[in-house]
């Protein structure tokens, strides 16, 4: 042991104790997760043939989870739960190493304006987290590919590393590595690309006062984000992703999400209420203290230049990919505006640095300290949600189940094709907590009804569309509770009314 532990120290020196800390971090928040659960994508990747699985990651332009798939489930032969495992196991292992990584940046622009103590470091590390742990984090935990979406957010953060050592020793290669990172991160998910692009504005920012320099790397980092994102858009496109945009109607696209804005912005309801204008007006007192007792203002002016700066980069790199997509493919979905959510560490970060106080510092680590545990509180609440949704689905198939094997019984007629009615019943069926859909019933989308039937019960139902007189059936059966005369035979077919 003793052996094992000095290897690690020269290895890592004293950032060992950092990664355990960020390891028993990203455990603390998405722990519960650890448990095989599902969102409707889930099961429709369940029970898809492995080519059929793969074939989309690949129209989407996720590789690397193709890839996964490809292996997991066609070549080793896994059930969906070992996969749900091995995908959790990365995740928790490569958000980890993000926080890590995030730390090692923030610990590089901090060495410049003070020294780093134990006591700060641990600061930093939270700020680190609160980056990457952002309110819109936790649906990367939600889906099949959690483990690949996580790794695209360890590789943006990996290619701002890269940046900030290019912008300190001006050494090419580490452009190279910057754009490979980059290359790799789309490959991953696209919806995470652009924390490369925050990270790395943030990065120059608080390296760089002089205006011509920084719009030089800016322009450099926009290079570097870019190049890749470019070559993605036209090999999907050659593909032939539905989703991505045939022509470019940028009028309709902006409408479209000006229309959607309100869940971005207020982090889809897991923070309070206007919380942006809450902490940057608290983060300005803070800073506004400072430079008071200083009685020196110029703190203060570069804190609000470098925020709202900060800000516009935050929302551009969210919303700006969005618009490479067919205006009704538009999803602000929290894993697609991913970015957007950095802003809150950022802003944090950006004081942290600026401010020299000792009491400025504490107030800011408070600040971090206490929207970390509301993230904590939310993200457990959504958590419980999903496995309340999950055991309520897995209920439902087992009465959708005995209906039909009551009628085979009766009528000695075996049950090949099943049709869904999703009738306007009003209300969530649901009563849970539920963020963007991801608590959402399986019977509520045409690719995971019939899907999670066939996955708890082992048979093969083909979906079928149902006609208009069974739909006029389920129209006049609609009720927020499953009951018998709530699924209809017809020979070899089963219409259920869902709600």
């Amino acid at each position: 042991m003793v052996k094992l532990r000095l290897r690690i120290v020269e290895t890592f020196g004293q950032d060992y104790k950092i990664i355990f800390g960020c390891f028993i971090v990203s455990v603390l928040f998405f722990g519960i997760f650890a448990y095989p659960n599902f969102a409707t994508d889930t099961y429709f990747d369940a029970t898809e043939t492995t080519g059929e699985v793969v074939k989309v990651f690949l129209q989407n332009g996720r590789l690397f989870t193709a890839a996964f798939a490809a292996i997991f489930k066609g070549v080793l032969g896994l059930g969906i739960a070992w996969q749900l495992r091995i995908s959790y196991s990365i995740a928790i292992v490569v958000t980890t190493l993000s926080i890590y990584t995030v730390y090692k940046i923030l610990c590089n622009l901090v060495r410049t304006t003070k020294s780093i103590s134990k006591s700060a470091s641990i600061g930093i590390l939270l700020v680190a987290a609160i980056i990457i742990i952002n309110p819109f984090y936790i649906e990367y935990y939600a889906f099949y590919e959690q483990g690949i979406m996580c790794l695209g957010v360890l590789l943006s953060a990996l290619a701002a590393l890269s940046f900030s050592h290019f912008l300190t020793s001006k050494s090419k290669s580490y452009l190279v590595l910057c754009l490979t990172f980059n290359a790799l991160s789309l490959l991953c998910y696209q919806g995470c690309y652009g924390t490369f692009l925050v990270l790395a504005c943030f990065v120059i920012t608080s390296k760089t006062d002089n205006t011509k320099d920084l719009l030089k790397y800016v322009v450099f980092s926009g290079i570097c984000y870019g190049m890749p994102a470019l070559i993605e858009i036209i090999v999907i496109k050659m593909i032939g992703n539905s989703r991505a945009a045939s022509h470019f109607d940028l009028f309709d696209s902006l409408q479209t999400i000006i229309s959607r804005r309100n869940g971005t912005f207020n982090f889809h309801n897991i923070l309070i209420p206007h919380f942006l204008l809450i902490l940057i007006t608290l983060l300005t007192f803070i800073v506004t203290i400072e430079c008071t007792i200083a009685k020196s203002y110029h703190k203060l002016w570069k804190f609000l230049l470098r925020a709202a700066f900060i800000f516009a980069i935050c929302l551009l790199a969210a919303l700006v990919p969005i618009l490479a997509e067919n205006t009704n493919a538009i999803n602000l979905a929290p894993r697609v505006v991913y970015p957007f959510g950095t802003v809150i560490g950022l802003w944090l970060a950006t004081t942290y640095i600026i401010c020299s106080n000792r009491r400025s510092i504490l107030a800011i680590i408070a600040t971090t300290v206490a929207i970390l545990i509301i993230e904590w509180y939310r993200f457990n609440s959504i958590a419980v949600g999903r496995q309340q949704a999950n055991a309520l689905d897995r209920y439902k198939v087992s009465q959708i189940q005995n209906e039909i094997t009551s009628y085979e019984t009766a009528y000695n007629r075996q049950i090949k094709q099943i049709s869904f009615v999703i009738t306007n019943s009003p209300g969530d069926p649901y009563p849970i907590n539920n963020l963007a859909g991801i608590n959402l019933s399986a019977f509520r989308t045409n690719w995971s009804d019939a899907a999670i039937i066939n996955l708890y019960t082992g048979r093969h139902y083909k979906r079928v569309k149902a006609t208009n007189e069974q739909a006029d059936h389920c129209l006049q059966h609609a009720k927020p509770i499953f009951t018998a005369d709530q699924i209809k035979f017809d020979g070899d077919k089963a219409i259920i009314c869902s709600y």
